[in-house]
C-alpha cells in the first residue's frame, strides 16, 4: 500500500458513551468533534456548516457548534 492509499483511509473510531455525553454537556463544540459526533467527515461537517445545514458560528477564525441547537436540529 502506498503513502498516499494510507493517506486517504483513515479509520475514526466512533465516540464513546462518556464522550457522547461529554459532547452534549458542553455549550459549544468545535467542528472535529461536532463531525466525530455526526459520524461524518469534517470537510462535509464544515460544508454543512456552511451551508446553513447545521448551526455554526464564527469565533476569531474558527468555528463553533451550539450543542443546544445541533440536539434540537437532531431531535434529541
Amino acid at each position: 500500500m502506498s503513502i498516499e492509499t494510507m493517506r486517504m483511509e483513515v479509520i475514526v473510531a466512533p465516540m464513546t458513551a462518556a464522550e457522547r455525553e461529554e459532547f452534549e454537556a458542553r455549550p459549544w463544540n468545535t467542528t472535529h468533534s461536532t463531525s466525530l459526533y455526526l459520524e461524518m467527515g469534517i470537510n462535509q461537517t464544515r460544508k454543512a456548516i456552511n451551508a446553513g445545514e447545521l448551526p455554526g458560528i464564527r469565533v476569531g477564525g474558527q468555528i463553533r457548534v451550539p450543542t443546544a441547537r445541533l440536539l434540537a436540529l437532531l431531535g434529541e
